[in-house]
């Protein structure tokens, strides 16, 4: 996105078996916090980000479980 076009809102969705607790955003970052899964599984994250500026862009990301 052009420097002048800030994020203005952002939402996204998980795949069924992991939680999607929260999406923030600041200063052009985005930041989601799940919980939940099963070890070894590998599940998918979508959010959808518009800006001020009324872009819209889509970004999907996948996540692995791991107990530590």
């Amino acid at each position: 996105f052009p420097s002048h076009d800030t994020i203005s809102t952002v939402s996204g969705t998980a795949t069924t078996g992991i939680t999607l607790i929260s999406v923030t955003h600041s200063v052009g970052v985005v930041k989601t916090w799940l919980s939940g899964g099963k070890e070894n599984n590998t599940y998918t994250i979508t959010l959808l980000v518009t800006t001020t500026g009324g872009r819209v862009k889509q970004f999907e990301f996948q996540v692995r479980v791991k107990d530590t």
